[in-house]
């Protein structure tokens, strides 16, 4: 028997016996792929059973793969809750026989949190590796639990498709190819029209706020405009005042880009009052240095560096470099128009 077979041959035993491990391991430093060591690792791990009302709270270290068995009958939907605390993750969802990769992450928020959804089309042991994006990433904290199992209804397969179709468009519209970015906005445009067959107002808001952005980007501005209108509009009939806020800062972006310099102030003045109704610092942040590049746009210079001093603070005390820099070049640039070429140099 060679030592490839030897060591396959080994793979059946290792989670019960101890000595296989050692002796595949050995193998494989001698003669083997680096891939087969890492497969081999994997399966002598501590694969873990997920069940319903038990979430899993553990900490995630380098290079580490967890692994977890969910066993499902025919026609059952299955909805998977991971929530990081401090790590980002790169989840996996494999078919009955580890031969496809049938996850779709889907994030409805930006916190990190994600749901895998499926409606399984044949019965089987499902598994689930979790691991980090990064592979020099430190530890972290993390949480699974399974959020639903039951037998599946027509409406689970609507909502697992359109989180699909949402999922999918995410990845392929952050693409800087150009015709990546276009089908990742048609699957955007299938998961709002999936979202609206549902029902789902939420759903349908989301998709709306992320094609108003995209629509904007390729330079299709009429889209966009209609689009940001229908999100605000559901944001206001589901009482949501912060998605609204949100909305209403692309629909401002939008009346800038348009050269509507007055209706973009105004708009951004409604987003500003809305967030600080809200008690909420970064949001109204983002609407104040806005009004601040509004500003600058139409030769208010003087007016437009209040502004932007009045945000810098909010962006620097919570760490969002981004924005900070981008706003401490505007104020660079205003100081040079105004005769202070010193203090330009300063800021940028």
């Amino acid at each position: 028997m060679t030592k490839g077979r030897l060591i396959l041959a080994l793979l059946p035993l290792m989670r019960r016996n101890r000595a296989a491990i050692a002796i595949a391991s050995l193998l494989c430093f001698c003669c083997s792929p680096v891939s087969l060591i890492a497969y081999a690792s994997m399966q002598a791990g501590d694969e873990r059973e997920l069940l319903p009302n038990t979430p899993i709270e553990r900490e995630l270290g380098s290079g580490e793969v967890h692994v977890y068995k969910i066993t499902l009958g025919a026609a059952t939907y299955l909805r998977l809750l991971i929530t990081p605390r401090d790590i980002n993750l790169q989840p996996q969802l494999i078919a009955p026989g580890g031969s496809e990769n049938i996850g779709v992450p889907f994030f409805p928020n930006e916190k990190g949190t994600m749901f895998f959804s499926l409606v399984a089309e044949s019965p089987g042991s499902y598994r689930l590796e979790i691991r980090a994006t990064e592979d020099n990433a430190k530890a972290g904290r993390y949480e699974v639990k399974v959020e639903e199992l039951r037998s599946a209804t027509e409406q689970d397969r609507i909502r697992v498709a359109a989180e699909k179709a949402e999922g999918e468009g995410r990845t392929l519209a952050n693409w800087a190819l150009a015709e990546q970015e276009r089908q990742g906005i048609a699957k955007y445009e299938e998961a709002l029209a999936l979202w609206r067959k549902l029902g789902e107002n939420k759903g349908e808001m989301r998709t709306l706020s992320f094609l108003t952005t995209k629509y904007r980007q390729i330079g299709e501005p009429q889209t966009a405009f209609e689009y940001a209108r229908q999100g605000i509009q559901i944001a206001q009939t589901l009482g949501d005042r912060y998605q609204e806020a949100n909305l209403t800062i692309a629909l401002g972006v939008l009346y800038k880009s348009s050269g509507e310099n007055q209706k973009a102030l105004d708009t951004f003045n409604q987003a500003r009052q809305l967030f600080k109704n809200l008690s909420a610092r970064y949001g109204e942040a983002i609407a104040v240095s806005q009004i601040g590049l509004t500003l600058n746009r139409i030769g208010e210079l003087q007016e437009a560096l209040r502004y932007l001093e009045e945000a810098l603070p909010v962006f620097s005390s919570l760490r969002d470099g981004r924005n900070e820099c981008y706003t401490l070049n505007s104020m660079g640039q205003i100081h040079r128009a105004l005769g202070d070429k010193q203090k330009g140099i300063e800021f940028q």
